[in-house]
């Protein structure tokens, strides 16, 4: 118990110990600010602007506001992005919309606050020295901030706050070579026109920048933002690095997909039959369809040869093999017309030759019996014996129907023509074999293709 009423009267001394704090700083703070907003009236402001920015003499905006000219004036600078508007791959432009802070002290500028009360100013930039800033790498307009009038305002002991903004086309070099994966860096490079470092210096603080009012964009993701100071050509500037990566959902599901089904439905081209009459008319419209593509992603691509998009070779490639897929597809179906119109030579040559052979039993069965009947051997005749008209000779008994019978008999015909055997063709077996060595190799080839295309894209 007593340790417990001992940890609670030690919180109760610290809570008091913290009002009675915040009650005295309280005490301090409300009579300024009152009297601020008090003590301000129009007639003190503008005795205040006649005396601190009405004397020509006493204050100019064309001379740096130091008392010691040969010290250099530090401004420091915060560059806050609001959004990126767009990154023309064609042109090669990049656009941001952007707000400077930049920040500086005005030796020449200042007053007691105790005289009238005014501890803050507000001006137009031309009213007071300001560097002039400059884009270096512009598309548009060189000075941004000619003719601005954004908020300036001064505090009494002379700290100028400056906060310009604006749309900032910058020449941005693109790197494409793995488009739609491809990551861009853009560089902002912007000068304090006529002032050299030994008169004017940029502080940058850590490098980083304000994001806190960015707007994302749809088709870039933002990666970093740095800000460096710059002392290209011996001028007082500073630069903003702006790393961003293309989204590829749309690309990959719009160009990259469709590119892949049609090449794979390329090769499907060997699985159709010849006989359906649609092998090469689908080759035919698989390459064209790629050929469309290509010239679909020919037209988003800048017009440069230094560094050609990996996704333009790989569509390349891939018309290469529509090509050579629609050769093949063509020599198959030659191979089977022309097992065709062997096939039909064939069977008109059995044709004629069963004609032919059918003409001569014809023939035979109308030739004279004298000429069937066979001659006797010159030294089988006795000359003596021999009869007038051997050619009729029968033997004794024999009938003459039976001497024709033994004439015409199978025995004593002439050897039928024996057909030649057909042979067998076999250059539809041949297309048939063609097209599934062609159908392994180009898968093959699709696969090695595509899984090589996907590596280097993702490294």
């Amino acid at each position: 118990m007593r340790r417990q009423c001992g940890t609670s009267d030690i919180a109760r001394i610290n809570l008091n110990f913290s009002v009675q704090r915040f009650s005295s700083i309280l005490t301090v703070i409300l009579p300024v600010i009152f009297s601020v907003s008090y003590g301000q009236t129009y007639s003190s402001e503008l005795t205040l602007f006649d005396k601190v920015l009405g004397n020509s003499s006493a204050y100019n905006t064309r001379v740096r506001p130091m008392l010691d000219q040969n010290t250099a004036i530090n401004v420091s600078v915060e560059f806050s992005l609001i959004s990126i508007l767009t990154l023309d791959d064609k042109r090669q432009e990049f656009i941001t919309n952007a707000f400077l802070g930049l920040q500086w002290n005005d030796e020449i500028v200042a007053w007691d606050p105790l005289e009238n009360g005014i501890y803050i100013i507000h001006v137009y930039p031309n009213d007071i020295w300001r560097p002039r800033m400059v884009l270096l790498n512009t598309l548009g307009a060189r000075d941004l901030f000619e003719d601005d009038y954004s908020p300036t305002m001064i505090t009494f002991d002379g700290h100028v706050s400056w906060y310009p903004g604006s749309l900032f086309p910058i020449s941005c070099k693109l790197n494409l070579e793995k488009f739609p994966f491809d990551r861009q860096t853009c560089v902002i490079q912007m000068f304090a026109m006529g002032w050299s470092n030994f008169h004017l210096r940029f502080l940058v603080g850590d490098g980083s920048i304000d994001l806190d009012n960015y707007a994302t964009n749809g088709e870039w993701e933002l990666i970093s933002a740095t800000q460096t100071t710059d002392s290209e050509w011996d001028l007082a500037g500073f630069r903003v690095e702006i790393v961003i990566q293309r989204r590829s959902g749309f690309f990959v599901l719009n160009i990259v997909m469709p590119v892949v089904l049609l090449s794979f439905l390329n090769i499907v081209v060997f699985l159709i039959p010849v006989d359906s009459g649609e092998k090469i008319s689908y080759g035919i419209t698989v390459l064209l369809a790629l050929a469309v593509f290509m010239s679909i992603i020919g037209d988003m691509l800048p017009r440069s040869s230094d560094v050609v998009p990996l996704v333009t070779i790989y569509l390349f490639v891939l018309l290469i093999i529509s090509v050579l897929t629609v050769m093949v597809a063509i020599i198959i179906v030659w191979l089977h017309h022309k097992d065709e119109q062997e096939m039909k030579r064939q069977k008109a040559t059995s044709t004629f030759r069963s004609l032919f052979k059918k003409v001569r039993l014809f023939k035979n069965a109308t030739t004279p019996i004298t000429k069937l009947m066979p001659k006797p051997s010159n030294d089988q005749v006795d000359p003596e014996n021999a009869d007038p008209n051997p050619g009729l000779k029968i033997n004794k008994g024999m009938s003459i129907m039976d001497a024709v019978n033994s004439v015409t008999s199978p025995e004593n015909a002439p050897p039928p023509v024996v057909d030649e055997e057909p042979r067998v063709n076999k250059y539809k077996l041949i297309g048939r074999h063609v097209d599934a060595i062609a159908f392994v190799i180009f898968l093959f080839l699709w696969a090695s293709i595509t899984l090589a295309f996907t590596i280097v894209l993702n490294t």
